[in-house]
């Protein structure tokens, strides 16, 4: 066993000197093939537009390009981590169409040894025309519904104009701008809200800045009958002939719905001075016997009607 062990180690370190000179100039020949094999690689390149003064463009062009690349492997894998950019210069370009071959620009920011195979897209149809500014009033936007039982009154937008820069087709069309969409999503109050604009491709605004879409919103007012509302007689001794009666009550849609049925009493209180075995009670303030609708839903909800509007009253007999 020592033998065999001893005659390895022999073969291991025998001509060590030449082994390592063969494993460095395998590496140097598999460096060598790596720097000379050539792919192609995809990558993208920003597209730099300049326009004759006092253009612009109808629709907005792309502004990026994808770029087939061939070269050495070595280069294309740097070619991620470059800022590659397409110079395309319109100045002598007029109003109309004009038709751009990208194939054909030169790419800023790629190595001399790296070939442009192909550009997607290859060939653009656009369209120019004259630079225009315009104010134009701006119109609120809003997304979402104010709370269940709430309305919207109105929609105001302040500064409620904006100046515009675009191509004279986009703006002359023009009749007003949308602000950005105001979030009115479960609103019960008036509120201010802080957008931009909703600017269509194509067009600028001259001043960048806020706008504040005002909210002015207030409760749905509705109407409700109850029945068979009973008659509550306050006063020991008297009674009323009529047990129950029917009404209606308005107010804000959320309060009075809210309203359980159970819960609304006509309460009738009898002045101690009172005298006769009969009486007559009236909602209506002033002197004699009056009732009262309760319904425990606060100022804000209202009685519209009682009917029968003057409920009878009776004294009963002493024991």
């Amino acid at each position: 066993m020592k033998d065999r062990l001893a005659a390895f180690r022999f073969r291991l370190n025998d001509n060590l000197g030449y082994k390592a000179a063969s494993l460095l100039f395998a590496v140097l020949v598999w460096v060598g093939v790596q720097s000379q094999h050539r792919v192609e690689e995809r990558a993208r390149a920003t597209v730099r537009w300049t326009l004759p003064e006092g253009m612009a463009f109808v629709e907005p062009p792309i502004e990026v390009v994808t770029l087939t690349l061939e070269g050495v492997q070595a280069l294309v894998r740097t070619v991620p981590q470059r800022a590659l950019t397409m110079e395309v210069d319109l100045q002598k370009a007029s109003a109309g169409d004009v038709s751009v071959d990208l194939g054909q620009r030169p790419v800023s920011g790629l190595p001399e040894q790296i070939n442009v195979i192909s550009v997607s897209p290859a060939q653009l149809r656009l369209t120019l025309d004259r630079l225009l500014k315009r104010r134009v009033p701006v119109t609120p936007a809003t997304v979402g519904k104010v709370a269940e039982g709430y309305r919207v009154v109105a929609l105001t937008v302040t500064p409620d104009r904006a100046e515009l820069e675009g191509a004279a087709t986009l703006l002359r069309s023009m009749d007003s701008v949308p602000s950005g969409e105001a979030d009115i999503g479960g609103l019960r109050d008036d509120q201010d809200i802080e957008v931009g604009l909703g600017l269509r491709k194509g067009l600028v605004a001259t001043k960048i800045g806020r706008y504040v879409v005002h909210v002015d919103v207030e409760p749905i007012i509705i109407e409700r009958r109850f029945d068979f509302v009973p008659v509550v007689v306050q006063s020991a001794g008297w009674s009323s002939t009529t047990p129950a009666v029917s009404l209606v009550l308005t107010g804000p849609q959320e309060a009075v719905t809210a309203v359980a049925a159970d819960a609304v009493t006509v309460l009738v209180t009898v002045p101690a001075a009172r005298t006769g075995n009969s009486a007559e009670a009236r909602r209506s303030r002033g002197e004699g016997v009056r009732y009262e609708v309760v319904h425990g839903a606060g100022e804000a909800v209202r009685v519209v009607s009682v009917e029968p509007p003057t409920l009878k009253l009776v004294r009963a007999p002493p024991p």
